[in-house]
């Protein structure tokens, strides 16, 4: 072989592969959002969505603060604006773990 070139037996073999969720993108208008699409943000339960839509009714909310969400929920709600909220699924490429090599011949 070349001297710049590896060989197979050269390289580290992989271990296992891993692959991601789906996962979300953009933020989501509280003030247009059904309960369904509430219900996709993360840590945002039932009882949270439906504090949020009750609270809509009386009106548009300004504030997000009086509601105790996390800031894994906020980071995915807007207060206006459009909802650009999106679940997407990873391309299915691989990426492969590495282990180092134990022995070589």
């Amino acid at each position: 072989m070349a001297s710049g070139i590896a060989s197979a037996r050269d390289l580290d073999r992989p271990v296992g592969v891993a692959k991601d969720d789906i996962r979300l993108l953009g933020r989501l208008n509280v003030n247009l959002a059904t309960r369904e699409e509430l219900l996709l943000v993360p840590s945002l339960d039932g009882l949270k969505a439906d504090e949020l839509l009750a609270a809509r009714e009386r009106g548009p909310l300004t504030s997000l603060s009086a509601f105790g969400l996390g800031e894994d929920s906020l980071a995915r709600l807007s207060l206006e604006g459009p909802s650009t909220l999106r679940r997407i699924r990873p391309l299915p490429l691989e990426s492969f773990i590495s282990a180092p090599a134990t022995a070589r011949r």
